[in-house]
């Protein structure tokens, strides 16, 4: 074969029987084989991530399996945990009738008794003049506690306040008042206080109807 091509002859008859080559694709063909490959990869794509959705879909549904599963699970523990201590509790002897009743009747006895000593004495009913001569009396108390309020120091009026308080209806201001020195008065009883407000009473309806005149 290579003296006959070197020779400068022609080619031998096995090259005749050979396949002919295969033109190179235009442009327009290899756009078109693109295209194709385009396509096909396209839709490669869309079947593996609807495959991956799929997938997605199927182990959320597992992993719900699992939660609930779980839970199930913490529920039979808990049940048995409940049963064993039913079992425990209905091991303890039950009491009977009369052990019962006997230890009804002791705990009625403690509690009557308690009751008994946090009650108190019930108070005396006083009658119509003793609840009288106590209000009095009560109301003594209070003006005598308001008194002493108002000499204190924290209730000492202003000097303005106190000379406007002295000035009388013509307008002359008044001799401030001295306190008496010596033993404090005595204190009254109910019936000097009665008659004692039953005069004022009297002294002011007197100088009322004066007045009206």
């Amino acid at each position: 074969k290579k003296a006959a091509s070197g020779s400068g002859g022609t080619a031998p008859a096995e090259t005749a029987g050979r396949k002919p080559r295969k033109a190179y694709p235009s442009r327009e063909e290899r756009i078109a084989l693109a295209d194709a490959r385009i396509e096909r990869l396209a839709r490669q794509n869309d079947a593996r991530r609807a495959q991956l959705e799929k997938a997605e879909a199927a182990l959320d549904a597992r992993w719900a399996a699992l939660a609930k599963g779980m839970e199930e699970l913490e529920s039979a523990k808990a049940k048995k945990e409940r049963l064993l201590s039913s079992t425990q509790k209905a091991s303890k002897p039950r009491r009977s009738p009369e052990e019962l009743k006997a230890l009804r009747v002791e705990n009625v006895a403690k509690a009557r008794a308690a009751k008994k000593m946090t009650a108190k004495e019930p108070k005396p009913k006083l009658s119509a003049e003793e609840i009288r001569a106590k209000r009095v009396e009560n109301a003594a108390k209070a003006r005598a506690a308001k008194k002493k309020a108002g000499e204190g120091p924290a209730s000492k009026p202003s000097e303005g306040n106190t000379k406007a308080k002295r000035a009388d209806k013509t307008g002359k201001a008044r001799a401030p008042r001295k306190k008496a020195a010596g033993e404090p008065k005595p204190k009254m009883t109910p019936e000097e206080l009665k008659a004692f407000r039953v005069e004022n009473m009297a002294k002011a309806r007197a100088a009322k109807k004066a007045k009206s005149q």
